[in-house]
């Protein structure tokens, strides 16, 4: 089932995920066999993440990409530091550590958060997408900046 846009009710379909721009040079910038474990590692976080919660007696799963692959995350710590060091030394030439401009930070934001979408959007199950705005603004765009969080509800899959 594609990632359906709760507020806008639109299906966001991995087609359609597949070609945002960041993921797009994000691929053709990688070897293929980093490429498909960055891939793994973000299906193995969200696999787990569906895995604890569905038994639970409510079975509703939130999520977003920092509890995905941030620095706090259940993932195993290589796995994190290796998904931000592939894509920052892959994009902007710089792994994390160093002091990154905003709009390298932006970048390698946008794109390990366009990475976790697709991901989302291949799932069997239908996942639930809102942008909530975070209080900070966009350096290009000049926009409020909006994360996506996603819900399933693992008692209807």
């Amino acid at each position: 089932m594609p990632l359906k846009h709760f507020a806008e009710k639109r299906r966001m379909t991995p087609a359609s995920r597949e070609k945002h721009t960041h993921l797009v040079g994000l691929r053709n910038k990688l070897p293929v066999p980093s490429f498909d474990k960055l891939l793994r590692i973000v299906d193995t976080a969200i696999d787990e993440l569906v895995d604890a919660k569905a038994g639970g007696k409510i079975g509703l799963v939130y999520t977003k990409t920092g509890f995905l692959l941030g620095h706090q995350a259940s993932a195993p710590h290589k796995d994190i530091e290796y998904v931000w060091n592939k894509v920052s030394t892959t994009l902007i030439n710089k792994p994390p550590g160093l002091v990154w401009t905003p709009l390298e930070e932006r970048h390698v934001m946008k794109t390990i958060g366009a990475l976790v979408m697709w991901r989302m959007s291949v799932r069997d199950e239908d996942w639930l997408c809102n942008f909530k705005e975070v209080d900070r603004i966009d350096i290009v765009t000049g926009d409020e900046i909006k994360i996506a969080e996603y819900w399933i509800n693992t008692k209807s899959t």
